[in-house]
């Protein structure tokens, strides 16, 4: 159990990292349309980060019921782009004196997906957020039945490792559980509590979970900076 929730982890890692939204230009899109790359796609206004974060969370598409300013999609790969068309229609010339800004971008990626529905007869539109999703969640279910029913905790208090694998984001708080607790060791150990003051308690959990927090936040801010890429990316608009 634990080399496969540990595999769960490393699977999760890769398959998050790889289906990560990144930002392309609207030629990406419509080049990827044509070529019938497309699995699906969406539009919408913004992305929003979900209001319960967790390491299982991913980013949310916001839309107001109509075409952009943001197109993402999907491509066969597996991997998520989004393009911003018409990002400063303040700055657009008027469409023959409208009162509405011309939005040449969205309108052409518009009809290269009308197309490609005309050419393969198969809907595009859908759920742009991976199937990946569901593993933390598994993992951290399976995990959180061990700390609560499963033989004492060694090293802290259920609470304490309750707090760690469920608030340290990436999963990484049920990794430590993994690698120093016991009901992954080979020898025998009594179900009934040691004593608190022997271990790390709840209190403790909590506070570490939040600085890991805020510390991963950071680190998350700058390899965004360094690869152009986030888990979350920061909502437009």
């Amino acid at each position: 159990m634990r080399i496969a929730l540990v595999g769960a982890w490393c699977l999760w890692a890769v398959a998050a990292w790889w289906s990560a939204p990144r930002q392309a230009e609207v030629d990406a899109a419509l080049t990827d349309i044509a070529a019938g790359r497309v699995t699906v796609y969406q539009w919408a206004d913004r992305w929003e980060r979900p209001t319960l974060s967790s390491w299982s969370t991913v980013p949310e598409l916001r839309s107001w019921g109509h075409n952009g300013p943001l197109f993402a999609w999907r491509t066969n790969d597996g991997r998520t782009y989004y393009a911003v068309a018409d990002a400063a229609p303040a700055e657009l010339l008027l469409a023959g004196g409208s009162a509405e800004p011309s939005r040449p971008q969205t309108e052409a990626i518009h009809a290269a997906v009308m197309a490609s529905l005309l050419d393969t007869a198969r809907p595009l539109h859908g759920d742009i957020r991976p199937a990946s999703r569901y593993l933390p969640m598994l993992i951290g279910l399976i995990c959180l039945a061990v700390v609560v029913r499963g033989p004492a905790p060694a090293l802290g208090t259920r609470w304490y490792w309750f707090w760690l694998t469920t608030g340290v984001p990436l999963g990484l708080g049920v990794l430590a559980w993994l690698a120093v607790e016991r009901p992954w060791s080979a020898r025998p150990v009594p179900m009934s509590e040691p004593p608190v003051d022997s271990r790390h308690r709840g209190l403790r959990g909590l506070l570490i979970a939040v600085a890991a927090s805020v510390a991963l936040a950071a680190l998350g801010f700058v390899l965004r900076e360094i690869f152009g890429t986030w888990v979350f990316p920061e909502p437009l608009g």
